[in-house]
């Protein structure tokens, strides 16, 4: 079977089915590398330290002490990114924890060029807060900034106080 060339007049033009799948596979592309450039956050597990006040250096511990559960456990983040194939074709950020003894589950919203993040929380169980766990979720739902320094993430809900989480090594 003999291949023929396409005239001269033809060479160079694409197909739009060819134009749209180039332009698919850039998209990805860049998606990917701007989620890899980005990866501050992507895949990390977090155990929370406490409440810190910016101002005077105090740090306030939350109650852990629990029913049976962990305290390895408790105040936890995770951090994970996922890459939907469209259309659109985008990053989907989702955010797992744990509180005192409620799952937490939701998505985040983050620019690192600003250190700008919001936090969109889902509570999977209701059951037996604490004081301290409605203020660690109502903090994280008010989050709007975060740093992340030497293996420690602060995450901002107000001006001068932040959660201050610790890395959680694999």
């Amino acid at each position: 079977m003999k291949l023929q060339r396409s005239s001269p007049e033809k060479q160079g033009v694409k197909s739009q089915a060819i134009v749209d799948f180039l332009n698919k596979i850039k998209e990805e592309n860049e998606i990917k590398l701007n989620v890899k450039n980005q990866s501050g956050l992507k895949e990390s597990q977090w155990k929370l330290v406490g409440i810190i006040d910016e101002e005077t250096g105090i740090l306030t511990e939350l109650d852990s002490t629990s029913l049976g559960i962990p305290q390895d456990s408790i105040y936890r983040l995770s951090f994970d990114i996922e890459i939907h194939h469209g259309p659109p074709l985008q990053p989907h950020y989702n955010l797992f924890g744990q509180g005192w003894c409620n799952r937490l589950e939701g998505t985040y919203e983050v620019d690192y060029i600003t250190n700008n993040i919001s936090i969109f929380l889902r509570m999977s169980t209701l059951a037996g807060q604490t004081k301290d766990e409605i203020l660690y979720i109502e903090s994280l739902n008010n989050v709007t900034r975060f740093l992340i320094q030497e293996k420690k993430l602060l995450l901002y809900f107000d001006e001068h106080y932040y959660l201050l989480f610790k890395l959680l090594e694999s």
